[in-house]
């Protein structure tokens, strides 16, 4: 017999709470049809285009992780959508040299894992890795993600979603409230904060990428915004 606790119906009732945010918000979203294990969440653009792949994945990560009891993990995975968003918004401006960075960082990554285990990448010979490395030490120097944010317009994502995200990715996380017997309250404020940064961040990316593409949704835009800053306390000036 299903219970209240089955967490498929678990996880099916956060993608519901998400589509139904971003309906309020005015993005084009649905529910992809398919069994339990095969339903998810499509935001499309008024050409058709589905958001990036990746940002959408995930989401997808990080509702699964919230709705089985993790939701200290999720809050991480929503930190690292929140990244993402940034990151699209930054590029949307259409700067080609800013692709370059964003390539070459990753270049360098897969580069320093592939030597690690022995083998050389299949882009070793035609990759002018001197260029490469200082366009990655350049994107990754401290401070630079907040500087793409502040450039972006996503200092709001960067001071409530990302650096909050980022406390359950250390090692003392443990001192944090929600590992606490006795605050499991709590646990309830950071699922339910987990959730608004995961549907914040995933208009965030579509926003960008439809900018990039070239149609405008500033109204989504403004909603969310305005839904999202709401739900955080606001700084004492």
């Amino acid at each position: 017999m299903t219970t209240a606790t089955d967490p498929y119906n678990t996880n099916l009732a956060a993608e519901f709470y998400v589509l139904s945010m971003l309906h309020r918000w005015g993005a084009d979203a649905v529910l992809t049809l398919g069994n339990k294990k095969a339903v998810d969440i499509l935001v499309t653009r008024a050409a058709g285009r589905s958001e990036p792949r990746r940002a959408a994945k995930t989401a997808r990560g990080a509702l699964l992780l919230a709705t089985r009891g993790y939701v200290e993990d999720a809050s991480i995975l929503a930190r690292s959508l929140a990244s993402l968003a940034i990151d699209l918004s930054y590029l949307s401006a259409g700067d080609h040299d800013r692709f370059l960075s964003y390539e070459a960082t990753g270049r360098v990554a897969r580069r320093r894992m592939a030597q690690t285990a022995g083998f050389a990448p299949l882009d070793e010979a035609t990759t002018d890795w001197s260029d490469a490395k200082a366009r990655s030490a350049q994107w990754q120097k401290p401070g630079a993600i907040a500087h793409r944010a502040t450039k972006s317009g996503c200092a709001d994502l960067y001071e409530r979603a990302y650096r909050h995200g980022s406390s359950y990715e250390h090692s003392d996380a443990w001192s944090l409230l929600t590992f606490e017997a006795n605050q499991a309250a709590a646990r309830d404020v950071v699922l339910h904060l987990a959730l608004l940064v995961i549907a914040y961040s995933l208009v965030k990316a579509y926003h960008a990428w439809s900018e990039f593409l070239g149609d405008q949704t500033p109204r989504i835009e403004q909603a969310i915004k305005d839904h999202f800053l709401d739900a955080f306390p606001r700084r004492a000036r």
